[in-house]
């Protein structure tokens, strides 16, 4: 029998999300905000563009906006994690450039750590709802920054993925040209190989077809000049679009609000 449980608070752009059994968190994810993610129990593994890690009980992943990723959950009555996302705070600017400017993991959370995230596990769950439960969790949330900041914590990346070399190649590619408009057709002769071999392989790879994951690629890069007070109309250019309304409801679609604000 399938049992689920979730809790979820939002407070001053801060997300907190508490889930045990049947969880959200499956296929593939490229979103515009950070996430610190603490998984406490399961059967469950990591997968990046460059990175593949099992995830063990007491592990924490810290995975910066615009990060493609997925998780693989093998037994979603066991999947036990909270997730916290939030955007760039400018109050926290000099806490995040350090700890969220790559996928990181921390195997051997120190008792401090430790503390901190099953404080902010047990107000989700067990606070009534109340104005201050929020600003717990938020003045929580700035103590877990501070901590993962000090020189006591063991941060390093995950394990790398030993992917397919065509894939590392073609993803390399990307990067490097999203914002031109490149077509599939157009990576395929840069890779040397036929499009269907690509797009098949790229698939089987990364979960995710070749096609979106170009497109997501773009559309992060939007939002994220487009919250640097960029206008639409003069940034789709360089995203990748030759016409303003195909970009428009391309971005309308992945965000749920246009490209001119919510």
């Amino acid at each position: 029998m399938e049992h689920r449980y979730e809790e979820k608070l939002t407070y001053n752009q801060i997300s907190f999300r508490y889930s045990k059994g049947k969880s959200h968190m499956t296929g593939n994810e490229i979103h515009p905000y950070h996430e610190i993610l603490y998984y406490m129990d399961g059967d469950a593994s990591f997968l990046s563009e460059k990175y593949q890690e099992d995830l063990s009980t007491g592990t924490l992943l810290l995975i910066p906006k615009a990060s493609y990723h997925q998780f693989y959950i093998r037994n979603q009555n066991m999947y036990t994690r909270l997730a916290i996302t939030f955007p760039d705070i400018d109050s926290t600017e000099g806490l995040l450039s350090s700890t969220m400017n790559e996928i990181k993991i921390i195997r051997n959370l120190n008792s401090h750590l430790t503390a901190t995230l099953e404080r902010m596990c047990q107000i989700i769950q067990y606070t009534p709802a109340a104005p201050e439960r929020s600003v717990f969790l938020y003045g929580a949330f700035l103590v877990l920054l501070a901590e993962l900041n000090m020189e006591n914590v063991d941060i390093t990346s995950p394990r790398l993925r030993e992917g397919d070399p065509l894939i590392a190649e073609c993803i390399q590619y990307i990067d490097t040209n999203f914002m031109k408009y490149i077509t599939v057709a157009d990576i395929a002769r840069q890779m040397r190989v036929s499009e269907s071999v690509l797009a098949h392989s790229f698939k089987k790879e990364l979960g995710i077809s070749l096609y979106k994951y170009i497109i997501e690629k773009r559309l992060i890069h939007a939002h994220k000049l487009i919250s640097e007070n960029e206008k639409p109309t003069k940034i789709y250019l360089d995203c990748g679009y030759n016409d303003y309304s195909t970009f428009y409801k391309a971005y309308l679609r992945m965000f749920g609000y246009p490209p001119s604000g919510r």
